[in-house]
């Protein structure tokens, strides 16, 4: 069963190559684990080793093999190996050792305690049984998202892309123009809609994928994809509604669904798309009103939709009366066209969200919204009352 946390926590999925080294592995331990379990480093028995090559990133291979473990002897207390002891043993840079523990600590499997270093987390075995029995199908389980974002925001590769990758140069250089012409324009508020020039490039860029959008009563600028969605969620949403998400998805997302409290669900993502049987049938029972689905380079996994998944999206969606909000931020590191939602739709069930942060500077925090004329006003509203 694909656990909605590993998802998140794990950039791609890891190959059944690598977790069946993991368990083979392991599991010739096992016995002298019970007779002997580790006293001072749980990585003392795993004797972690990297694999070269693979398509999993070492810091993922790394978690993958602590999460292994803890199937077979969940020792709460034991202690891990510092970053450096690590790193120097596996051959690894101490990045790599520094990312994975972050990611166990997201997880709720590792604690950090200042002064003494990284520990396996404790847990009661009463609440480990509870969640065993209890946990919901297709309901995603939680995660520290406040720990994510803080840990997030101190990095300095946080954007996501190499620094390397981004044009920095192009940057400053537009900043300085911008800062030449702008005059009194910078003294005003500007338009409820954002800046038009803007809007008439972003149209055309939409036109270009085969989404129509005017300018002026389709589109709206906003702070950033994480605003727009915001705002497309307090308009939706009341609290006790139902919301349909993908299995694995944005962190961040799962965060702010809980703040509206509204009922979430999942449906697992595959290579083509969202699980359509799946889809439909929580459709059927649930009634969601919304459904929020990362079409292309579908974060975390990197799979865009199919044509053939995309209409059947489309089909359920006229079927149980939902709407959609298409997370398009990550399609212009797509080579080729993709297939959209939006482009199949034409604004009617679908909202269109894009941003330029993973392509240009996550600072800027740029993004827009491309909706259905009447829906998009509302929008306008929403934010000039959040803030002008």
């Amino acid at each position: 069963m694909t656990d909605w946390e590993e998802g998140i926590s794990v950039i791609g999925k890891v190959s059944h190559k690598v977790a069946g080294m993991v368990s083979g592995k392991l599991a010739a331990r096992h016995q002298q684990m019970v007779r002997h379990p580790p006293r001072v480093s749980i990585m003392e028995w795993l004797d972690w080793q990297p694999v070269r090559g693979s398509d999993v990133t070492l810091s993922d291979q790394l978690v993958a093999w602590v999460q292994q473990a803890l199937h077979f002897r969940y020792r709460g207390g034991s202690r891990l190996p510092s970053v450096r002891r690590l790193a120097q043993s596996a051959g690894v840079s101490t990045h790599t050792v520094v990312a994975a523990y972050d990611k166990l600590m997201a997880l709720g499997l590792v604690e950090s305690r200042p002064g003494s270093g990284f520990f396996v987390r404790v847990r009661s075995p009463r609440r480990l049984r509870s969640e065993s029995l209890h946990v919901e199908k297709n309901e995603p389980r939680k995660i520290d998202v406040n720990w994510m974002l803080n840990s997030f925001m101190g990095q300095s590769d946080s954007a996501g892309i190499p620094r390397q990758w981004l044009d920095n140069e192009m940057i400053l250089a537009a900043l300085r123009q911008v800062s030449r012409s702008a005059g009194s324009n910078l003294l005003g508020y500007g338009h409820s809609h954002g800046y038009r020039p803007l809007r008439q490039h972003i149209a055309g860029q939409l036109e270009d994928s085969g989404i129509q959008a005017d300018p002026d009563t389709q589109l709206l600028l906003c702070s950033g994809v994480t605003q727009a969605l915001d705002l497309l969620l307090r308009h939706w949403l009341r609290p006790g509604d139902a919301v349909v998400v993908e299995d694995p998805a944005w962190y961040l997302l799962f965060a702010r669904l809980a703040v509206v409290d509204v009922r979430v669900l999942s449906v697992p993502r595959r290579a083509d798309g969202p699980d359509l049987a799946v889809l439909e049938q929580l459709a059927r029972e649930h009634r969601p009103r919304l459904v929020i689905l990362n079409t292309v380079v579908h974060n975390p996994t990197g799979f865009s939709l199919s044509p053939a998944v995309a209409h059947g999206i489309l089909t359920l969606a006229q079927t149980w009366d939902f709407h959609i909000i298409e997370d398009d931020t990550y399609s212009e590191l797509h080579a080729n066209p993709a297939c959209r939602l939006a482009q199949l739709d034409q604004l009617n069930r679908v909202t269109l969200v894009g941003g330029y942060s993973k392509v240009m500077a996550a600072g800027l925090r740029v993004a827009y919204m491309a909706a259905a004329p009447e829906l998009l006003q509302a929008l306008v509203n929403l934010k000039m009352l959040a803030g002008l």
